[in-house]
């Protein structure tokens, strides 16, 4: 018997055996053994009780810009989040927005509402819920993140099955790290303050310069999920980025079945159409050993490598 039927009050979508390549920008995944997409935050949390009191496996997506998904697909509950700009308010400086809603719309919503500050939002392909759990921004040359616009955000915390509300110094955020992931919180949604006032053209005018220069700078026409690797804490303070590290291993270009790396920027890896998420793997593997090999220096994955638990694919669970 289909036990999704039984989730009190549910509205949203299911799927069954669902591929999830299409819902990455890695276009890699292979199928989710139940997609459910979710109308709203109540529909959410639905879902997060019923898995926890059964112990049913959950992940979370949000754009799957930031993923790798196994080619043998992912048992269990996989729910993507993709809510409208509805779904943000704007009151007094400080703007409550959801999980699901997309970063360049956030950042949109509040220029066009005189209020500066999230620009360096514009041009990241994700959602508000995995911008916090990878504290996205802009790198470290910038040295702006979520988390520096951050004042709250409301969780479903597993373990006591429980809605929380955490503030920004128990998020313990790092370099594209949370106490989000660490815990297996769900986001559901987040504060933002919104200090600085501007003139809406003006801070609309910086928001396309930045999506222009990073359009230029990185390889957005085709199937990649951003920067691969970040630098192991130890090596934070490295002069050099893990881009240049690669680069001067001589791996531009390098190729892995149908998986590559950019000739544009050596963070990023390439799908020409015919990449499985072992070619990655085995890129991102031959990438961190070449590198470390060569300069000392540990490379570790910035993209999120979600794995099989145990095989229920077709189980009837």
């Amino acid at each position: 018997m289909n036990h999704l039927a039984l989730i009190p009050g549910y509205r949203g979508k299911i799927a069954r055996d669902e591929p999830l390549a299409p819902y990455t920008t890695w276009h890699i995944g292979g199928p989710a053994e139940y997609l459910l997409e979710p109308e709203d935050i109540d529909d959410l949390l639905r879902i997060c009780t019923f898995a926890a009191k059964r112990g049913i496996p959950l992940r979370v997506l949000g754009n799957g810009s930031n993923v790798l998904i196994d080619d043998a697909g992912l048992d269990g509950f996989v729910v993507r989040l993709r809510w409208p700009s509805s779904s943000c308010h704007i009151e007094d400086g400080v703007m409550r927005a959801t999980a699901g809603m997309m970063l360049p719309a956030l950042a949109t919503r509040a220029a066009r509402a005189g209020y500066a500050g999230l620009e360096f939002l514009s041009a990241i392909p994700g959602t508000l819920g995995g911008a916090v759990a990878g504290n996205a921004g802009r790198g470290k040359v910038h040295g702006i993140a979520i988390q520096h616009v951050l004042h709250a955000v409301q969780i479903w915390d597993p373990l006591p099955r429980a809605v929380r509300r955490v503030l920004v110094p128990e998020l313990d955020f790092g370099y594209r790290r949370s106490s989000v992931s660490e815990y297996g919180w769900i986001v559901l949604s987040a504060e933002i303050c919104l200090p600085e006032r501007d003139v809406p053209a003006a801070i609309l005018t910086r928001q396309r310069e930045i999506i222009a220069k990073r359009r230029a700078k990185y390889p957005h026409d085709r199937a990649t999920a951003g920067s691969v690797f970040r630098m192991a804490p130890k090596h934070e303070n490295a002069e050099h980025t893990p881009g240049w590290f690669i680069e001067q291993a001589g791996l531009k270009g390098a190729r892995i079945g149908g998986a590559f790396v950019s000739p544009i920027h050596a963070n990023w890896i390439i799908n020409d159409g015919t990449a499985t998420a072992a070619d990655i793997q085995a890129l991102m593997e031959h990438i961190s050993d070449t590198v470390h090999r060569e300069f000392g220096v540990r490379l570790l994955p910035e993209v999120r490598l979600l794995v099989c638990d145990r095989r229920l694919i077709g189980a009837g669970t």
